[in-house]
């Protein structure tokens, strides 16, 4: 499914704090990347139903419901693209009364930024050094502060409140 050797990019959870993401409906790329983005970046327990649930690194406990609401479709349009993405192998789903677990097959290729340079590493003939990993988990922390920063200072839209241009555009 992913090509490695045309890299990748850092994408932070916050951009689904923009208003241009909360645009509905959804396409099927910015849904699929939704999925990726709100699965567990490690393993960590819900309820549900009373019950403890063990929710691994890459999965996500939903519903139809939910993702209907989130997306701006359809519960049987949701269902399909589950299920277009079950069958290409992008993820799987078990479906229970209470909900669903989505798993992103191969999540780790998708958010790992240590195997990522590795395998950019690897496609050039280079090992990544100790001194690099460190360099990259700086970096990583540096950007994660910058990321957390007011945006005091940055240059803003002249009128950011007023979206109605954008609603005169064609959809997707």
């Amino acid at each position: 499914m992913a090509d490695k050797s045309k890299g990748w990019i850092l994408l932070y959870r916050s951009i689904r704090d923009s208003w241009i993401w909360h645009k509905k409906p959804f396409d099927p790329a910015r849904a699929w990347i939704d999925l990726i983005l709100d699965a567990n970046h490690e393993d960590k327990k819900i309820s549900v139903n009373g019950r403890l649930v063990k929710i691994k690194r890459g999965q996500k406990w939903t519903s139809l419901r939910v993702l209907s609401e989130r997306w701006g479709w359809r519960q049987e349009r949701v269902l399909r693209f589950l299920r277009t993405l079950e069958e290409d192998g992008m993820i799987t789903r078990n479906a229970t009364p209470s909900g669903t677990l989505l798993t992103i097959v191969n999540y780790g290729n998708f958010q790992d930024t240590r195997s990522a340079k590795r395998s950019a590493n690897r496609s050039t003939g280079r090992s990544t050094t100790r001194s690099e990993t460190k360099n990259e988990e700086r970096t990583n922390k540096r950007m994660k502060k910058e990321s957390d920063l007011p945006s005091e200072g940055k240059q803003q839209p002249e009128d950011e409140g007023d979206t109605s241009w954008f609603d005169s555009l064609e959809e997707y």
